[in-house]
């Protein structure tokens, strides 16, 4: 059975969870839905759009330095209980997601194209592919701060604005996809194809940023205050920093590795290639929950380390670890029996199908370790180990996960299937060194807002 939570946390948590779930399999259904759409325009357009979200997501990784040190950060704060800590974190997390976002839609306007060509694409992923990304990145300005005010927003445990925001963002997006990747001649609407989805997914995000930044500023009020950057908090700047830089290096070395991986990929096939695409849009149902446990938990964990309490955090943790792996698990096993059944709702072609099976079989053992690694790895990040999680990524992904994924693939002559035993390999390993470091208890050592309990309640 899970480790109990009692008391008010438990009904806090579940009361949490549910809108941050809500959320997380709107998003995903909205995923799946344009990925249906640009399969049906042909499966070239949805393997461009594919590929182009992941070097997307790499800048999105980036961005989220801020938005994740400032999500870390805040959350202690309102642990600790420290009085204007709230409004320069706020101030600040803005200003620095504003300069790099501006920064990171300047580099994917010239090089994005140069990116794709780099992975060992076929010319026409390329063309499809760049000119999704040149639109999408236009706007990763507003995405930026999207991202930090969420965050800010998530620590306060107000997840149902989240789920409102991507409710009306994602249904605008759908409607948008529908008229636009195919047009409606009768209103004089032209077939957009993969220009017509990064439209739809622009609104879809400028909509999102609207409800956030609204919610910021009316009910919190945390309108950010310029005056305070004279003179400049460089002491609120260093945490942001400290926590967000290791805790989303993690994720970014991880996101080059699979950028490398996806190259190795295109050598094997430009089937391949859609196969992953597809098999992606589905497999996110698989750990979809475990998702939003993480998110929560995290949220949960990084008050507590504010507030000095390790063992309520430890409690919540492992009742979200528990939990992550029976809710992942059983739909893994459920995919690799039905992966063809849903692949058919993208594509007939034989290869591909074959392909999604391949994958599925191993994927079980992948998600396992990602059931654990999502959990432990936020509940780390969250406590301020996030250097830790950082180490372990870059040390496990360059050494073993990369020169395997190769070998096995060509020198083995496994090709997909050597691959995805080298990314199941990476999550497995990594969930056994980040359970025992959590174990360990050294992440108590690492608080970056101490408590401060002769103040009032900020909450």
């Amino acid at each position: 059975m899970a480790p109990a939570l009692t008391g008010p946390r438990k009904k806090d948590f579940y009361k949490l969870l549910w809108p941050y779930a809500a959320e997380m399999l709107i998003a995903v259904i909205t995923g799946y839905i344009t990925t249906q759409m640009l399969a049906k325009a042909g499966d070239i357009p949805a393997g461009s759009v594919g590929v182009a979200n992941q070097v997307i997501n790499m800048f999105y990784l980036v961005f989220q330095i801020v938005s994740n040190g400032t999500g870390i950060v805040m959350a202690q704060a309102i642990g600790a209980r420290t009085p204007g800590l709230k409004e320069k974190i706020s101030t600040v997390s803005i200003l620095f997601a504003a300069i790099i976002g501006l920064v990171g839609a300047i580099i994917i306007i010239f090089l994005g194209n140069p990116i794709l060509v780099a992975m060992n694409l076929a010319p026409e992923l390329v063309e499809l592919g760049t000119k999704y990304m040149l639109y999408v990145g236009a706007f990763f300005f507003t995405q930026s701060i999207s991202f930090a005010v969420m965050q800010m927003v998530y620590s306060y445990s107000e997840t149902k604005t989240g789920m409102i925001a991507t409710l009306f963002a994602d249904i605008t997006n759908i409607g948008l996809n529908a008229i636009l990747i195919f047009g409606v001649p009768a209103l004089g609407i032209p077939s957009l194809g993969v220009v017509g989805a990064a439209i739809g997914t622009i609104v879809g995000r400028l909509i999102y940023f609207g409800f956030v930044m609204d919610f910021l500023f009316r009910k919190k009020h945390l309108v950010p205050n310029f005056k305070l950057l004279k003179p400049f908090p460089k002491d609120v700047a260093k945490k942001i920093l400290k926590a967000g830089i290791p805790a989303t290096g993690e994720n970014i070395t991880y996101t080059v590795a699979q950028l490398v991986i996806i190259s190795f990929i295109a050598l094997v096939g430009t089937h391949a290639v859609i196969a992953k695409s597809y098999f992606e849009a589905v497999v996110v149902f698989t750990y979809m929950f475990a998702n939003c446990l993480a998110g929560a938990t995290a949220i949960y964990v990084g008050q507590d380390v504010g507030a000095g309490d390790y063992e309520q955090a430890k409690r919540t943790a492992a009742h979200s670890l528990f939990l992550s792996v029976i809710t992942t698990m059983i739909p893994s096993l459920i995919l690799f029996f039905t992966v063809t059944f849903f692949g058919r709702f993208f594509t007939h072609a034989p290869q591909i199908l074959a392909t999604m099976q391949i994958i599925a079989v191993v994927d079980i053992f992948l998600e396992a370790g990602r059931s654990v690694c999502l959990i432990i790895g936020r509940s780390l990040k969250a406590s301020g180990d996030a250097k830790f999680t950082l180490f372990t990524g870059l040390i496990v992904q360059w050494t073993l996960v990369v020169p395997l994924a190769y070998v096995l693939c060509f020198v083995a002559g496994l090709g997909i299937a050597g691959i995805w035993i080298a990314i199941a390999a990476d999550e497995c390993i990594r969930a056994v060194i980040l359970f025992l470091r959590w174990k360990s208890g050294r992440w108590q050592t690492k608080t970056i807002v101490k408590a401060n309990i002769d103040t009032a309640s900020v909450l």
